[in-house]
């Protein structure tokens, strides 16, 4: 009798390798979970060619590391044990994998190959066999496998695909994202309420500065806020958990500090923190010259001449190098202009308003919808999204978005809030639809 086994796995934190090589890990422990003879065939589908190759030779790796002769098959599942017998590969590994809301996942089954001739005609499988089920969070080079469409093809569907770019020890207050070292490529500064964290496009730390010892505001916020901007090689942060914010230089892998800052300059328009208030003053600064909004502002974004506000009242507006006068309701909590397919043309990537969420709304809106939805006073809630997703756990309330990887498109990052009191960093990158 042939016994069936089902084995479900899901890689523990700890382990800090790439995501792929966990997957594949997973993957292997499973399927020896049954005997195997060798050789052992590899049979792998994938969104894309690059991530089921990665997967087939980091497979492949692990079983010939446990002496199991592995060969990869260029086959699809149906073809695949047909193929293996003729090779006279007797067992079969087959998987399907996915990379979908931050997680990267493996389904399939392993099986003999040596058929059962004296069933007759019919090839009767006879052995063990297990299911296989296993999955890990997505990483930024997941992610990059999964990705396939390229800028200049902005007529094809948009799809995002979510990866975790980085853990944080605590809730992410404001991000921001730019060239700090002059290196050309851009870092990612996290404001926390603790400290202040430098990371590499790829999520890699690269410096740390403690808030801790500094003074505490008069009034502090409830919760942390604030802002945090990278301009001509210098970060310039401001917290509502302090008293003052900074002007700070990487040199030699550490934050300097050279000035003291209320104030901060958030693409073209400079704010400065209401006492206690998880907001902006409406009095601001733009492009230099003085600026009434007509609300206490909560995050801002500029590209290609257009302007994003989001205000404390719940409401935003989208301007073309005009001060916001028409503004929408229900308003998220994060939204960012980024241009997700390379036309030098953005997109208004928004999160949800919901205050209690464990996994967050992710929603891609075409600016012109937002525009006539704010001529007429409207909600933007009532907006066809291109694209409509969700985080796998947190509420996301920072988000910034920049080109990371030089590939002409931007990607944009998300602050999670956990209820742990961690957070963490999702990437958020288009993909084959």
């Amino acid at each position: 009798m042939t016994l069936i086994l089902f084995l479900l796995f899901s890689a523990g934190p700890a382990d800090a390798s790439p995501s792929v090589d966990r997957l594949a890990r997973a993957v292997v422990d499973q399927a020896t979970r049954i005997p195997l003879e060798a050789p052992v065939a590899i049979q792998v589908d994938a969104p894309t060619p690059a991530l089921g190759r990665a997967v087939a030779s980091l497979i492949s790796a692990e079983l010939s590391r446990r002496r199991l002769s592995p060969v990869v098959l260029d086959a699809n599942a149906v073809t695949a044990e047909r193929l293996a017998r003729e090779k006279d590969l007797r067992s079969l590994l087959r998987v399907s994998v996915t990379a979908e809301n931050a997680r990267l996942a493996a389904r399939g089954d392993v099986l003999p190959t040596w058929v059962n001739f004296w069933a007759g005609a019919a090839p009767t499988r006879s052995g063990p066999a297990a299911a296989i089920a296993a999955s890990v969070d997505a990483d930024v080079q997941a992610m990059t496998l999964a990705a396939t469409v390229a800028a200049g093809s902005p007529s094809a569907p948009l799809k995002l695909g979510l990866g975790v770019l980085a853990k944080l020890p605590g809730v992410p207050a404001a991000i921001a994202v730019g060239d700090l070292d002059g290196d050309k490529r851009p870092e990612i500064a996290v404001l926390m309420d603790d400290e202040l964290l430098v990371l590499s496009s790829e999520g890699k730390p690269i410096a740390r500065y403690d808030l801790r010892s500094l003074a505490v505001a008069l009034r502090p916020t409830r919760e942390p806020f604030g802002a945090v901007s990278i301009l001509t090689g210098r970060l310039t942060y401001v917290s509502g958990r302090r008293a003052h914010g900074e002007t700070l230089t990487l040199q030699g892998g550490s934050l300097k500090p050279v000035a003291v800052s209320d104030d901060v300059t958030l693409d073209a328009i400079t704010v400065r923190l209401v006492p206690g208030l998880n907001a902006f003053a409406a009095e601001a600064s733009w492009f230099g010259k003085p600026l009434s909004l007509p609300a206490l502002l909560t995050t801002t974004s500029t590209r290609a001449g257009l302007s994003l506000f989001l205000f404390a009242n719940g409401s935003g507006s989208i301007t073309r190098g005009t001060p916001p006068a028409a503004a929408f309701t229900s308003a998220p909590s994060a939204a960012v202009l980024a241009d997700l397919d390379g036309d030098q043309s953005p997109e208004l990537v928004t999160t949800s308003s919901r205050f209690f969420v464990d996994g967050d709304d992710v929603r891609v809106v075409p600016v012109a919808a937002a525009e006539a939805i704010a001529a007429r006073s409207g909600s933007l809630a009532d907006a066809t999204p291109v694209f409509s997703g969700a985080t796998p756990r947190g509420r996301v309330l920072a988000i910034a978005a920049a080109d990371l990887d030089g590939d002409g498109t931007e990607e944009v990052v998300l602050g999670a809030w956990l209820a742990d009191g961690t957070g963490e960093l999702l990437l958020a990158r288009r993909v084959a639809p």
